[in-house]
């Protein structure tokens, strides 16, 4: 029996879970009050259950019906089901073969990277492990992401469209030549080949996130909109590419955010859907997969 492991960063369940959730991410310090404070006031602010874990369980439920041979685990770096105890789960249960597909089209060191790193280690050669981590290019994906940012630009004022510009974006991380250049390379091809699918008038890489932005890749997504807007552009839209599923960083930071500056500009704004666990994703998915079962 073949076992997919699809991972994500975390998924808690409750807004109780929050505190334990970022004591995970922090290697076991408690966030201070008052950061933890701000923190569980963002997740309540966006009005829904947490949206990586309910996309995600969606999306293995789906790739389950579709490929009934194999049998579907979830994984999370922060939260529960683990990924150690996922893949020891799946050595439990027999499985021949694991292939671990990420809900990250784009390949990072910190994050994809690290969670191959850790697969391997607790597997040791035990059974064959295929990683899925370039597939930010498959024809499938592109088509997916060029149909909602092809839909965000339709969604314009008409007299917008002709000069409105998409920023594809995706969280920033610290600048280190060496680990930073699959990242940003991914990202811009990702990028251009969805903007030629979808024939946008006018595309550019930004990022969101940067903790210091003069040791952070840029630029800055709400910086990039300031620009384009003193550079003639008439309509705003934003498309994250890090993710299938949204999170409650991109919630604000490409959504709500990026809305409030685009009203003070008196622009019009309008986010591209994220793909999410809609039957397409779950196709495109299904159409990875296929080729290492």
């Amino acid at each position: 029996m073949i076992g997919i492991l699809h991972f994500a960063y975390g998924a808690p369940q409750s807004l109780d879970d929050l505190t334990d959730y970022f004591s995970h991410v922090l290697n076991g310090k408690t966030p201070p009050p008052p950061m933890m404070a701000n923190i569980i006031n963002q997740f309540a602010r966006v009005g829904k259950a947490d949206l990586i874990g309910g996309v995600t369980s969606r999306i293995a439920s789906g790739l389950q019906q579709l490929l009934p041979t194999t049998r579907i685990y979830k994984g999370y770096r922060h939260t529960a089901p683990f990924i150690e105890d996922s893949v020891q789960q799946m050595l439990a249960d027999g499985v021949t073969k694991i292939i671990v597909l990420p809900i990250n089209p784009i390949f990072s060191q910190s994050g994809s990277g690290a969670v191959h790193a850790q697969v391997d280690t607790i597997v040791n050669g035990a059974v064959p492990v295929v990683h899925l981590n370039d597939w930010h290019l498959h024809p499938a994906i592109i088509a997916l992401y060029a149909n909602r940012v092809r839909r965000a630009n339709n969604w314009l004022p008409q007299a917008a469209q002709q000069k409105a510009i998409t920023f594809f974006t995706a969280h920033s991380q610290p600048l280190d030549t060496e680990r930073n250049a699959p990242y940003i390379a991914q990202m811009e091809a990702m990028a251009l080949a969805i903007a030629e699918a979808a024939a946008l008038p006018a595309a550019q890489v930004a990022y969101r996130s940067a903790k210091e932005r003069a040791k952070w890749l840029g630029p800055d997504v709400q910086e990039a909109i300031q620009t384009a807007v003193d550079n003639g552009h008439t309509g705003i839209i934003t498309c994250e590419l890090l993710s299938l599923a949204p999170d409650v960083e991109s919630f604000f930071e490409i959504g709500a955010d990026c809305q409030a500056l685009c009203a003070t500009l008196d622009i019009p704004f309008v986010q591209s859907e994220f793909p999410a666990d809609s039957i397409d994703t779950v196709l495109a998915l299904k159409e990875i997969i296929t080729p290492h079962l």
